[in-house]
């Protein structure tokens, strides 16, 4: 039992090191919100549809928006995933229009 709890916060601390942990644990909005915004300008530039001033994930925010992903509720990262998408898919079809 020992041994599996070791391995459990081993694992975790991979996962979460401790110099984040009070950061994501103090607010889960501020958190979701977060992840919304980092994960939005990952899909716009990954989709081509950024627009100048936004610009692509740092490696400091690309590691935020890895850590994020593995620290928060699943369910939670799915909801904002789809209101993300959804945002995304607008401004894509509105570039479509504008181009006709």
């Amino acid at each position: 039992q020992a041994v599996r709890g070791q391995e459990y916060m081993r694992l975790y601390r991979l996962m979460v090191p401790e110099a984040d942990e009070e950061t994501l644990y103090q607010d889960a909005n501020l958190n979701l919100a977060e992840y919304g915004a980092l994960f939005e300008r990952q899909l716009l530039h990954s989709e081509g549809l950024a627009e100048k001033g936004e610009e692509a994930l740092s490696k400091h925010e690309e590691r935020r928006l890895q850590l994020l992903e593995d620290a928060l509720a699943i369910g939670k990262l799915a909801q904002r995933q789809v209101l993300v998408k959804q945002k995304v898919e607008a401004r894509g079809e509105e570039r479509r229009r504008q181009q006709l």
